[in-house]
Order: structure tokens, then sequence, then C-alpha cells
């Protein structure tokens, strides 16, 4: 997956926890919470990898 691609994946997760505010606690506000969670980590080793290889 590259770089645009977690990116846009990102705001789609943005997007479903800001268009369903009232929604906080659901299972599924729960879930994209997480799921941007680690996305976050993704992008934290994948920096750290790049920094490996240099």
């Amino acid at each position: 997956m590259t770089d645009e691609e977690l990116t846009a994946l990102e705001g789609h997760y943005l997007r479903l926890l800001s268009d369903e505010p009232a929604e906080q606690g659901t299972p599924l506000h729960v879930a994209a919470e997480d799921v941007l969670r680690l996305l976050g980590e993704v992008h934290l080793l994948r920096a750290a990898l790049r920094e490996v290889i240099r």
C-alpha cells in the first residue's frame, strides 16, 4: 500500500468519525478510532524503516 493510499484510507475514517459525532461510543465509532490508531502506527513504522534502510 502506498503512502497516498494510506492517507486516503485515513481520510475515509476521519470523515466517518466527523459525519457521525453523536455516534461516539458505538461499535462502528470505536472501530474507526482503532483503525485510525493503527494507520498512525503504520506511518510511524514506515518512517522508522526508511531511516534504517538509509
